[in-house]
């Protein structure tokens, strides 16, 4: 029990860190007319398409570091789970009604891009479903080569 309770908290913090790191090392790289449409704050193509590599990434990964403390599909579930309903609150959130436009100056530092960043609801509900089998798929990868079965 311990061991799964471990591998959610473990997963979920490596799952963060390479996000938060990838997304600022995008950023980095794209910069801010790469990360968002011209003049707004709204995500550009490239950077949604980004934003799915990274989320499936981080959630591979999530999934085997759960699989590998963990040692169950149970942790990875209750991970796998917990991202899920994350996820949806957050893509909820972005439906509480009509957001102020807010016009996107030509330079802008990351953390005011994230603060001010309109990501679409339905953006959120990928992100929470990638998450979820992301996780589920890399625990099952390294569970079925650790113990030569699905893992209990």
């Amino acid at each position: 029990m311990v061991r799964a309770i471990a591998g959610v908290i473990v997963a979920y913090v490596v799952m963060a860190i390479v996000t938060i790191a990838a997304f600022f090392g995008l950023y980095a790289a794209v910069g801010v007319d790469g990360a968002f449409r011209e003049g707004t704050y709204e995500p550009s193509g490239l950077w949604i398409a980004c934003s799915v590599v990274i989320g499936v990434a981080a959630a591979l990964l999530g999934g085997v570091v759960c699989g590998l403390i963990g040692r169950s599909k149970r942790a990875a579930a209750v991970l796998a789970a917990l991202l899920l309903v994350f996820g949806l609150l957050y893509a909820g959130m972005s439906l509480r009604g009509p957001q102020e436009v807010v016009e996107r100056p030509a330079d802008v530092p990351a953390m005011e891009a994230m603060q001010n960043a309109r990501t679409p609801a339905w953006m959120g509900v990928l992100n929470a479903l990638i998450g979820a089998t992301g996780v589920m798929v890399g625990a099952t990868m390294v569970l079925k080569r650790t113990t030569g079965a699905a893992g209990v």
